[in-house]
């Protein structure tokens, strides 16, 4: 009788320490699936990045340099934004600082921006941006005072902004302000 009873206890036992087993088991698969899965996030967001901050190195060395003032308008035409009054004139140019980035239309809407096609890792990928103008400064910032009215004391100040987007669909958005002197 005595032995009845200690098999049913064995049986409960094993039958418990399987359970346990199988939940652990369970428990670490989930968590390298769960870690794959970031892992592999990670991996599309850092693609993302580096295509934006390649067309943003693009942009600044072969977009930039042969832009004028005429391209920019309040409509943001083809990604050329200018809000403000007076672009043609240092010394009353005035921005209102209109955030065109930061409306999901200009991005989603073609006219409102630009499509830079890159090369990326052997693979065909492409990269949105805007360019706002955003007024003069002094060219020089140490020394005398800029004379505002002198068109070759003052620089040009732009803003770039890119939605770099990997081949998986991930964005990643960069902006960068750029001084370019007057040409």
């Amino acid at each position: 009788m005595q032995s009845k009873k200690f098999r049913g206890s064995i049986l409960l036992v094993v039958v418990s320490l399987l359970l346990i087993l199988s939940f652990g088991g369970y428990l670490m698969a989930y968590r390298s699936i769960l870690g794959s899965k970031i892992l592999a996030n990670q991996l599309d967001n850092k693609e993302a990045f580096s295509i934006a901050e390649e067309a943003l190195l693009t942009i600044e060395h072969k977009v930039i340099p042969y832009l004028s003032v005429d391209v920019f308008n309040s409509s943001c035409s083809n990604g050329y934004c200018f809000s403000g009054v007076d672009k043609e004139l240092p010394q009353t140019c005035i921005i209102n600082n209109t955030n065109y980035w930061q409306q999901a239309e200009y991005w989603q809407t073609e006219g409102y921006h630009q499509t830079l096609s890159l090369n990326y890792k052997k693979q065909q990928v492409t990269a949105k941006y805007i360019i706002d103008f955003l007024c003069y400064i002094p060219k020089n910032t140490d020394g005398p005072l800029a004379d505002y009215s002198k068109i070759t004391d003052m620089a040009m100040v732009f803003r770039i902004t890119v939605l770099g987007i990997n081949k998986n669909g991930m964005e990643s958005m960069l902006q960068s302000i750029y001084k370019r002197d007057i040409l």
